[in-house]
């Protein structure tokens, strides 16, 4: 005979509660959804998609949630250096970002503050660059002599942009978007 297995203890951080991502997923979508909504069209479907979010997390599903908000904001028609604007890229980016931590998750599953921690240096990092891609953006745009210009410079931004990401996801050793 042998002896008995030693027992086993796991000691976690630390964590809140799957669900709690999922609920703040939904916020995040409404209150990006409230910088663009005109309507009630667009606003029922805000709510629907941040429901939708809520209740099944889907990268498929966060990407066009952030489309259409994109779609919303370019039918509202913003000024240039509108704050609309910087805040959407700040509230998408975060909405991304929740899609794929709460998809990972189940809704009655646990997740460490230590997890959620880690995700702040990089979401930071990618935001200060965003920030100034958009408020650059939006000077091209107000200063452009002729429309194609604003996009040609625009495109710049978005090489430069990939440029720097691309080592700054390597360095934290994650992939680059395809």
């Amino acid at each position: 005979m042998s002896a008995p297995a030693d027992r086993t203890r796991i000691v976690t951080g630390r964590a809140v509660p799957g669900w709690s991502l999922r609920l703040a997923l939904a916020v995040t979508v409404l209150g990006c959804a409230a910088l663009v909504v005109d309507n009630s069209a667009q606003v029922a479907i805000a709510v629907a998609l941040a429901a939708g979010l809520a209740w099944r997390p889907d990268g498929a599903l966060a990407a066009l949630t952030v489309a259409l908000l994109a779609g919303m904001l370019l039918v509202g028609v913003p000024g240039p250096l509108s704050g609309q604007a910087s805040a959407l890229v700040l509230g998408t980016h975060a909405l991304l970002r929740l899609a794929s931590l709460a998809g990972a998750t189940g809704a009655r599953a646990r997740v460490e503050v230590g997890v959620l921690a880690a995700e702040v240096r990089p979401f930071v990092g990618i935001q200060a660059l965003a920030q100034l891609l958009a408020l650059g953006g939006g000077l091209l745009a107000a200063s452009a002599p002729v429309p194609w210009f604003a996009a040609a410079a625009a495109a710049g931004l978005v090489v430069v942009a990939w440029a720097t990401l691309v080592p700054m996801l390597a360095a934290t050793g994650r992939r680059a978007p395809r």
